[in-house]
């Protein structure tokens, strides 16, 4: 029987976790777009010192102007209580001139109805969506995410 420390392999895959960093292709240019016009504020469930290390290694985090973390706000999507932190930081208060733009269907979009602003899924592989979660808008390219805004 091989002898495991588990709070040793726990903190080294939280080390290895941080590090990675995937950008979906043309992120970078649509963030950076995105920068130059409105305030970008990434909202992640996680753990802050993971999620913050995989922003500080990644190409966006120059256009990031907040990154609200679960474990910081307490709450993670989609109760409305991470997107209420979320306007504490940002002191953005106008759900008409919000969007929350996301992958999961039960955690970006349901979130955003859920506190009552536009949502727009990003469909990437093209699946069907048989749940009872409508986002406003869907798209599965990034770029058209222009058309949106």
């Amino acid at each position: 029987m091989i002898e495991i420390n588990e709070k040793e392999f726990s903190l080294q895959y939280l080390k290895y976790l941080s590090e990675s960093s995937f950008i979906i292709s043309g992120a970078d240019e649509i963030c950076k777009y995105l920068h130059n016009n409105y305030k970008i504020a990434l909202l992640t469930n996680g753990i802050s010192v993971v999620q913050r290390n995989r922003l500080n290694h990644s190409v966006i985090k120059e256009y990031i102007d907040y990154c609200i973390i679960s474990e910081e706000a307490k709450y993670s999507k989609p109760d409305i209580g991470i997107f209420k932190y979320a306007e504490k930081i940002t002191k953005h208060y106008d759900k008409e001139k919000m969007i929350i733009i996301g992958d999961s269907l039960t955690s970006d979009i349901l979130g955003g109805i859920n506190y009552g602003i536009d949502t727009c899924w990003y469909n990437s592989e093209n699946k069907m969506n048989d749940t009872n979660i409508k986002p406003k808008f869907e798209i599965n390219k990034l770029s058209e995410v222009l058309k949106l805004l």
